[in-house]
């Protein structure tokens, strides 16, 4: 009788063992795959905000009077809901300041002018880039 008693309570431990290191590995694996996720978003949020920086240095070439805009990003970039590049472009007297900022989320992004910014549950990242012309 207490053979049994004492292999019941060695599988016992064993089980509780197997399921404790089981479960530490999955809560490890959901880590690595969220880390993974984030660095993605922020590389392509990079490329976004990369993107708006080239798309103002057209503009600005183009036109004397360019004075940003905002562009929207819809399924361009498979995997993310939304994304947004502001371009702001004020002028000083001699020099022209640029700003470009990428959002990029993989939820709603607030409306420009909503006050409670309502969104669902989500990541969003923000890249920004700000530079100086000078006219001669």
């Amino acid at each position: 009788m207490k053979r049994k008693g004492l292999i019941t309570v060695c599988v016992l431990v064993c089980l509780i063992v197997t399921v404790s290191l089981s479960l530490s590995m999955l809560r490890s694996t959901l880590r690595a795959r969220r880390d993974v996720a984030i660095r993605l978003q922020v590389q392509q949020t990079d490329w976004l905000l990369d993107a708006g920086i080239q798309l103002a240095t057209v503009r600005l070439a183009e036109s004397e009077e360019y004075a940003g805009e905002t562009w929207q990003v819809g399924d361009a970039i498979l995997g993310y809901y939304a994304g947004r590049v502001v371009i702001t472009v004020l002028r000083d007297g001699d020099n022209i300041n640029v700003e470009a900022v990428a959002l990029l989320s993989n939820s709603n992004l607030p409306k420009k002018n909503t006050p409670s910014g309502e969104r669902e549950r989500g990541m969003v990242t923000r890249r920004s880039h700000q530079w100086q012309i000078k006219n001669l």
